[in-house]
């Protein structure tokens, strides 16, 4: 059959030069994650996935730590309560649920700290929901239509007296001056890193040397975490702040040598600390782990052949960033 379109002129009908043209197709977003891939695993291994959690803080690390966080999100957009203002406000016997739910899947202990630390990240989970949960409210009425933004109830949110409250709640005058102050300190944050949403806890544990056992140097740990061979760095600060620390590693070890002390007396983390400022979170995560940040008397003690041997490594570094 012809499709060529007609259009009517006087009595006859004449085919259209120009057919209309289909309507752009929608590109499709991505849809909400539902742990397709770890019901898949669990049933195709007959067991539960196992998960580690490290040393100091308990955070998530190893294979499953991505899965694990994915299907802690799913637990708590689809079982913890919305129709409360802050997280500390739902029940313990409120939360335990969840951690239920998260168990049919995953083999963990629950010991009181990984009950803290779990209790962490769902709140993390949960303001995050919220948030898109207020994008949603801006995006169909918000503060100038509340009533059409009551109407409009995200398929997520199974329940209408759920949305009713948090449509208050996001009209509040106390919650739009919180908002500001947040917008405000969000805009002087300068965390852009290359591992999204994975935590420095699961990256650095990729970073362990397997011969050593030992985690990555502070100095490399942030490097690795703003850098990619692909991409370069991911903000010039990211360089700057990376340059200057090195100078100050390589800047104390030479003083060492010079001194020819038996310890170092600026230490990675008080480097990081004196250019970062504990605001950025790398010196605080990062030492919470299990390699210890602040160096032991024995373990400062360096030849001085090595120690020249690392120096000369670090400046041709910062050589090739200029």
């Amino acid at each position: 059959m012809n499709s060529t379109a007609m259009v009517s002129e006087g009595s006859s009908t004449i085919p259209s030069e120009n057919p209309p043209s289909e309507p752009p197709r929608k590109r499709r977003g991505r849809g909400p994650t539902r742990g397709k891939r770890s019901e898949k695993v669990v049933s195709t291994c007959g067991h539960k996935l196992k998960v580690e959690f490290n040393d100091q803080n308990r955070r998530v690390i190893g294979p499953n730590a991505s899965s694990f966080a994915n299907e802690m999100g799913i637990v708590v957009r689809s079982m913890a309560p919305l129709a409360v203002k802050r997280w500390k406000d739902i029940d313990h016997a409120q939360k335990m649920p969840m951690i239920d739910r998260l168990k049919e899947k995953y083999e963990f202990e629950t010991t009181k700290m990984i009950e803290e630390s779990l209790d962490k990240s769902m709140n993390k989970q949960w303001n995050e929901y919220r948030c898109k949960l207020h994008k949603d409210f801006k995006n169909v009425g918000g503060i100038e239509d509340i009533g059409r933004a009551k109407r409009s109830k995200p398929n997520s949110v199974a329940e209408q007296v759920d949305w009713d409250f948090l449509c208050d709640h996001f009209g509040s005058d106390a919650l739009k001056k919180r908002s500001e102050v947040n917008k405000q300190n969000r805009s002087h944050k300068q965390r852009v890193t290359t591992q999204g949403s994975k935590s420095f806890a699961a990256h650095a544990e990729e970073m362990r040397n397997e011969s050593t056992k030992e985690l990555p140097g502070q100095i490399e740990f942030f490097r690795d975490m703003h850098f990619s061979k692909g991409k370069g760095w991911t903000t010039p600060d990211a360089e700057n702040y990376y340059k200057k620390m090195l100078e100050l590693h390589i800047s104390t070890q030479n003083s060492q040598l010079e001194e020819n002390q038996d310890s170092l007396h600026l230490t990675e983390n008080q480097i990081c600390n004196q250019v970062l400022g504990k605001r950025f979170g790398y010196s605080e995560p990062h030492k919470s782990l299990s390699r210890k940040m602040r160096l032991d008397d024995d373990a400062a003690s360096l030849e001085n052949a090595a120690l020249r041997t690392r120096v000369k490594d670090l400046e041709d570094q910062l050589k090739n960033l200029d």
